[in-house]
């Protein structure tokens, strides 16, 4: 009797994991597909966005795109240059010797490439906005409002118990 319910736990634990390991490495799998693309709306966030935009005529929609798409092929050398602004900071953050002056000042100028950034987009707001009615403008304010990335992540929790 023991001996079949040793076997019998044995067959079951030995099989669990085998199932636990594929679906961990399926898991896997999956979650590193997600990292090579491009960071996406959530599935309801675009649903709301497109359910928004089909209230648009469709040459007013079709500007919109062409619009926003300009500013975006627009801001993209800025977003490379702060990319590469953050790099450099890093790595006079990391170097041996620690240059504060050189990191005030490498730092010193994300500010004004974001301002360049938020400048285009109200840019390519103010452009639409004019073309719209008041209606139209509604649902711009709308779809503007909905964010597709994931925002701020959540403060991790004090381990000492600290608030």
């Amino acid at each position: 009797m023991k001996k079949t319910v040793i076997a019998t736990f044995l067959s079951l634990s030995l099989s669990a994991s085998s199932f636990g390991q594929n679906f961990v490495n399926d898991d896997l799998e999956a979650y590193q597909t997600e990292l090579n693309q491009p960071k996406k709306c959530k599935p309801w966030q675009a649903y709301r966005k497109r359910e928004l935009l089909k209230k648009l005529p469709e040459e007013k929609r079709s500007f919109l795109y062409d619009t926003m798409s300009d500013a975006k092929a627009q801001a993209k050398p800025i977003h490379q240059e702060i990319k590469g602004i953050k790099r450099d900071l890093k790595g006079l953050l990391t170097a041996e010797e620690f240059d504060e002056s050189a990191f005030t000042a490498k730092s010193s100028e994300i500010g004004p490439k974001k301002k360049e950034l938020a400048r285009l987009k109200r840019a390519a707001v103010i452009k639409v906005a004019n073309s719209f009615d008041q209606d139209e403008r509604k649902i711009l304010a709308k779809v503007l409002k909905i964010k597709c990335h994931k925002g701020h992540k959540r403060q991790p929790r004090r381990i000492d118990g600290d608030s």
